[in-house]
């Protein structure tokens, strides 16, 4: 198969003949099960339709890559393949920090300065609870491996990025420097967008709901729906059970700390003098017990917390 170009300019694109080697030695499986597991991933259009066939090899860059490494190591721990794919989905932010601070310690990524000490290569899943549509529900955290205790309250799925930062390393020396500069270049976009950097909106601006949403989790976050998963608990009894005041203090913390591509949502609102999203679940999380960093005075708005903002969320899709 012919090397990509040898420019300083190259872009980070691993040939899908490459990337099944690099899955089945991941997984430690033979091509013809990996062949056939992406098969069906394909007829799932997980991560994203790539459209192969129209006479273009098929490449995929770094956000694909770690999608579907993540999605075929899970599918190996015995966990379904429609699992393993909402697993990604749903913690995709999580598992992007947990593969930055792979990176950190591989001194990848030039210096990804804001990565936290506190936190670590292990994408940590946990499984929370089934749904009345049978839709499973979870929490996850990039994790060291001496952290793994903050999970005791559920049993938790793992996933060690450093194993994929070392191939994506591997194999990237392999096509030479410039396919390295292109690896580092593409874990500092990550960052950009998954990362810790400060990216707020103006007090005085309320961004167009319809410029917050992306196509795909690979370029989106999820603040909307798990927005959405926390105003719509209003049983304050439930808050009661420890696992269910851990999934919502889960909730919780990421919608007041999200990442970088996120980080507009929470100033969703209907002008610049009425109160914004993130103020309307701060106060509802106030109303469930919750621990909060933001405060805000108990007489800023008369308005109910959770109908103001469920009317502020985006219809759902």
């Amino acid at each position: 198969m012919p090397a990509l170009s040898s420019s300083s300019k190259a872009s980070f694109a691993m040939p899908y003949g490459e990337l099944e080697l690099l899955l089945a030695a991941l997984v430690e499986a033979p091509l013809d099960l990996v062949r056939s597991r992406f098969r069906k991933l394909r007829i799932r259009e997980f991560p994203t339709p790539l459209h192969p066939g129209t006479g273009n090899r098929v490449q995929y860059d770094l956000r694909h890559v770690l999608a579907l490494t993540a999605a075929f190591e899970l599918n190996n721990l015995g966990i379904p393949q429609g699992h393993a794919t909402y697993m990604v989905e749903a913690g995709w932010p999580e598992l992007c920090r947990a593969l930055l601070a792979a990176a950190r310690g591989a001194e990848i990524g030039g210096q990804l300065a804001n990565v936290p000490r506190t936190v670590g290569p292990i994408f940590a899943i946990g499984c929370g609870s089934i749904s009345s549509k049978d839709q499973l529900k979870i929490d996850a955290a990039a994790l060291s491996e001496c952290d793994l205790d903050a999970l005791a309250l559920r049993p938790a799925i793992i996933v060690d990025t450093r194993r994929v930062v070392g191939a994506l390393i591997d194999w990237a020396q392999s096509r030479g420097q410039p396919m390295v500069l292109a690896l580092d270049k593409e874990i500092g976009r990550l960052q950009d967008d998954y990362g810790w950097c400060d990216c707020v909106v103006q007090g005085d601006e309320v961004p167009a709901p319809s410029n917050l949403s992306k196509a795909s989790f690979l370029e989106d976050g999820p603040y909307f729906a798990r927005a959405r998963e926390l105003l719509n608990t209003t049983d304050t009894t439930i808050i009661g059970l420890p696992s269910t005041r851990y999934r919502l203090q889960w909730l919780y913390d990421y919608l007041e700390s999200p990442v970088p591509v996120d980080a507009p949502k929470k100033y969703l609102g209907l002008s610049r003098e009425q109160a914004r999203l993130h103020q309307f679940i701060n106060r509802h999380a106030v109303n469930l017990g919750l621990l909060t960093k933001e405060r805000y005075p108990l007489s800023w708005t008369s308005e109910d917390p959770v109908v103001a903002g469920l009317d502020l969320l985006p219809a759902e899709v």
